[in-house]
């Protein structure tokens, strides 16, 4: 009973909160033939990394790891020399190891270069990694939002998420329902750290991206920037992966975005799909300008708090809803990575670049 409690105590701390994507990299003890991935199914980071490595036909296994390391089982797998006891961790055949889901999918490009996510142009490589980013940051919130506000969607994540990584471990069935809802509780109050206790903020955040995305697949095109898929769409996929299993966003996507439910269902496996298509990059545009509202203000307030050694961020969004809530460290360092990103763009590609960013607001948060 004890060590349950901990167990949920660690998924309380480590899983679902804007910081899940904390970064470790080492070389393990042990040796796989096939890469593993260790995660679960209620980790929008683990759906991002299971459907690129589905797209990039690696084979892989895929095993239920829960974050933290109360019962030990981190270091039965040979896992304890990771820090940050976070999902997903995947393990390569040689031995190495990391659990972040942006450097994993960096790392699999290098190491499997055929069916690529990342542009070979550096200038849709940075664009392409700035909406991952925002995606991976600012998604969460709405995923998380979505997931804790509404009384049917408390209950019901609450017991699935225990099952997901509780079932057939030898526990009944009604002590893991029972320590669900104490799990469940703590995630609500929980929201305000997150950033997503203002209902208007995620229920608009929800709609424009859903929007956004919307519009692209009615002309009869896929993804983001082409006619294959990136990290970003990846990155989508993984957080709008959660709303298709809550109540009532399925609900809201079944009835309002029809299109965008079926997107998600199908990015769960591309491995068989070799080009779409893609009518413009409109949906670019509409993504960066998005960003340029909601996310980039955010980054910017976030290191200024940080900087005065504030607790608290308070910056408007979306032109005109206050957004509240504590700083984090880690998207300083998001902020950091995207800005040397930017600096290291040659000239014809920073040109581009800051067309794009200056038709979307975004130009005068980098340079």
């Amino acid at each position: 009973m004890r060590s349950t409690v901990g167990i949920f105590n660690a998924i309380n701390r480590s899983c679902f909160s804007c910081t899940v994507r904390q970064f470790s990299v080492s070389t393990g003890r042990q040796s796989e033939e096939h890469v593993v991935l260790y995660g679960g199914y209620g980790s929008p980071y683990t759906r991002k990394v299971q459907s690129a490595l589905r797209y990039k036909r690696i084979p892989f296994l895929s095993k239920t790891l829960m974050p933290g390391n109360i019962t030990g089982e981190w270091d039965e797998l040979g896992l304890d020399h990771i820090k940050a006891k976070v999902i997903p961790v995947i393990r390569f055949p040689d031995g190495e190891t990391m659990n972040d889901s942006t450097s994993i999918l960096q790392v699999l490009d290098k190491r499997y270069p055929d069916r690529p996510i990342l542009p070979a142009d550096s200038g849709a490589r940075f664009l392409s990694l700035l909406l991952e980013d925002m995606f991976d940051e600012w998604g969460v919130k709405v995923m998380f939002g979505k997931r804790w506000q509404e009384k049917i969607d408390q209950k019901w994540s609450a017991e699935w998420l225990g099952l997901d990584f509780m079932m057939g471990k030898g526990m009944p069935l009604d002590q893991v329902r029972m320590f669900a809802h104490q799990f469940g509780a703590r995630q609500i109050k929980r929201m305000g750290l997150v950033g997503c206790r203002n209902k208007e903020t995620i229920d608009r955040s929800f709609d424009m991206i859903a929007s956004c995305l919307n519009e692209n697949l009615e002309k009869g095109s896929m993804f983001i920037f082409g006619e294959t898929p990136t990290v970003a769409d990846f990155a989508l996929y993984g957080q709008l992966s959660q709303l298709v299993i809550d109540v009532s966003p399925d609900r809201l996507l079944r009835e309002k975005f029809p299109n965008v439910w079926a997107w998600i269902r199908k990015c769960e496996d591309l491995s068989g799909e070799e080009t779409m298509n893609y009518s413009d990059d409109k949906i670019i545009e509409d993504f960066l300008r998005f960003t340029g509202d909601a996310y980039l203000p955010f980054l910017e307030a976030n290191r200024a708090a940080l900087g005065q050694e504030s607790t608290e961020v308070k910056v408007e969004i979306l032109q005109g809803i206050l957004h509240e809530q504590p700083p984090f460290k880690y998207q300083d360092k998001c902020w950091r990575i995207l800005q040397d990103e930017y600096k290291s763009l040659d000239k014809q590609n920073r040109a581009y670049v800051d067309e794009l960013l200056q038709k979307t607001n975004c130009l005068r948060y980098f340079g």
